[in-house]
């Protein structure tokens, strides 16, 4: 199998730290944005993509990154260890996954956010973890994901992970 390098996930930290700055940089109340003005004959859709409800959140400041992954077919992802609350959705195909201690639910359930029947993080091994699926790994977490399959699974990966004051 081939390895797709930490690279990806480096990325992550680096694209959330500006969000991070913005959302969490003071306690200061924020004023409303206003809506855009639609016209007679505009129209949109929106839907969710993901919906979680997170119990702990690593102290601030904080990065928030959110990352698309094409995971070609048989190939995994070097071992990484959640350094916050990670979540990944298969937006596409099937993926094989291994975690310290993870949450496998619906990626956008009906009518509320991750409830799983379990919520308690548990070690998964060879877990399947198919399209409309989320993984939710808690901090401090170690796990890899592969595609044991013959078509690339695409994925979106978001996290909020602590940032070096350094």
């Amino acid at each position: 199998m081939r390895r797709v390098g930490l690279l990806t996930y480096a990325v992550l930290g680096i694209l959330g730290t500006a969000i991070a700055l913005v959302a969490l940089g003071d306690d200061a109340p924020r004023p409303a944005l206003a809506a855009p003005a639609a016209s007679p004959t505009a129209t949109f859709s929106a839907s969710v993509i993901v919906q979680t409800e997170l119990e702990r959140l690593p102290p601030g400041p904080a990065g928030v990154s959110v990352v698309s992954v094409s995971l070609p077919p048989r190939t995994t992802t070097e071992p990484f260890h959640a350094t916050g609350p990670l979540i990944i959705v298969v937006q596409s195909g099937r993926v094989v996954v291994d975690a310290d201690a993870a949450i496998v639910a619906p990626a956008n359930p009906p009518a509320s956010p991750l409830h799983p029947a379990d919520p308690t993080p548990a070690s998964i091994r060879g877990r399947t973890v198919a399209r409309g699926e989320q993984i939710l790994l808690s901090p401090g977490s170690q796990a890899h994901v592969r595609n044991d399959g013959t078509r690339s699974a695409k994925l979106l990966v978001i996290t909020i992970s602590p940032m070096s004051n350094e």
